[in-house]
């Protein structure tokens, strides 16, 4: 009889540590297609996308930007190039998801190889030195389950990026404010989205932006600011002279408008703030690349 109860509890006990492994299972296996389902979520989202600025074509697009060398004032030292461009060579994109009920939490990491263009000659020639680089972007999202059981976002963060060795880099973005409607000083502080900006075309939006150096160049200006808009990212150069949108000159606020297109897809987009140290641009073989973006997305309705 001894025998037989404990035969009856050792089977008992199996059992339940059978019942246990297969609960398990099933929890690992609702996770994992939790996993999958928030990153199609994700992919399809529009504010996701591969790069951080789009670089296309020879020289990075260096002769069909906005940028032609501007005047020089006589106080600067620091002046743009004749022509100057990115090509990304490389993306790749990593995913970090959380779940934990019925929410969860991702963390989007892409690292970029590419190559800067940098023509210093006014000749007519396309002849750019060029130099390479390495990039890292970061993005987050929080993400719940609506009322039919499927993955929404709830509320996502700025794409932040600079260099993948960031004690190399000098310059940050320290602020963007988008239409006076959108103010951002924290890039990690996550956007509802709900509170996302609209535009529709046609439309006029004005972007204001801080940012800091800690260079020790001596070069005036220390950094070159840019607005990155509409397809392909058009490039723009922000201004701090008082002049167009810039309320002030010399306030340290660097401003630039753009128009959302006639015709422009409706959806997700985006726009970005690359502040450059300038030193980067006055050479066409050195120093490195030191630069920092903020990525921001906005709907076009």
């Amino acid at each position: 009889m001894r025998r037989l109860r404990v035969l009856v509890i050792v089977l008992s006990a199996l059992g339940a540590q059978a019942v246990s492994a297969a609960g398990s299972a099933d929890e690992a296996a609702r996770r994992g297609r939790s996993v999958r389902e928030i990153k199609r979520v994700l992919r399809s989202s529009g504010f996701f996308d591969g790069t951080v600025i789009q670089g296309s074509g020879s020289y990075g697009g260096a002769y069909g930007s906005s940028s032609a060398a501007r005047a020089v004032a006589a106080e600067d030292d620091a002046t743009l190039p004749v022509a100057w461009g990115r090509k990304w060579d490389d993306v790749s994109k990593t995913y970090t998801i959380t779940v934990d009920g019925d929410t969860a939490t991702a963390v989007v990491n892409v690292s970029n190889e590419g190559t800067l263009y940098v023509d210093l000659s006014d000749d007519g020639v396309k002849n750019p030195g060029t130099r390479s680089f390495s990039t890292k972007m970061s993005r987050t999202a929080t993400l719940s389950k609506d009322s039919n059981g499927k993955w929404k976002i709830e509320s996502i963060s700025v794409g932040v990026a600079g260099l993948a060795d960031s004690s190399a880099q000098t310059v940050n973005v320290t602020s963007v404010t988008v239409d006076s409607s959108l103010s951002i000083t924290d890039p990690t502080s996550e956007i509802d989205v709900d509170d996302i900006l609209e535009a529709a075309p046609g439309e006029e939006i004005v972007v204001e932006a801080t940012a800091s150096n800690s260079t020790s160049s001596g070069l005036s200006p220390t950094t070159f600011v840019f607005l990155h808009s509409g397809p392909g990212y058009h490039r723009t150069q922000m201004t701090d002279d008082g002049t167009g949108a810039d309320r002030a000159a010399g306030d340290g606020v660097y401003t630039a408008s753009f128009t959302v297109p006639e015709g422009a897809d409706y959806g997700r987009a985006h726009l970005a703030v690359d502040a450059i140290d300038s030193q980067t641009l006055q050479s066409e073989s050195g120093p490195d690349y030191n630069w920092s973006v903020w990525l921001i997305g906005y709907r076009v309705d």
